[in-house]
């Protein structure tokens, strides 16, 4: 990370990325979302929440590198 942030434009360039991502998830949740809705009903869209609250818990409790 301290090659990055030795970037002049670091922060700048880790706040893009972190909003690209921001929308990103937000599009695969917004097209998701309703499909997984039509198909099995609100049990259906629950579940999908609960998917990927445990991804992101995954991915947050294994990462290796120091925050």
């Amino acid at each position: 990370m301290s090659v990055v942030y030795g970037i002049d434009d670091a922060p700048a360039r880790l706040a893009s990325v972190y909003m690209t991502v921001y929308a990103l998830g937000g599009v695969v949740g917004a097209a998701v979302g309703p499909s997984v809705y039509a198909v099995g009903g609100w049990g259906a869209t629950r579940l999908l929440g609960a998917a990927f609250l445990a991804i992101a818990l995954v991915l947050t409790f294994t990462r290796t590198e120091n925050p």
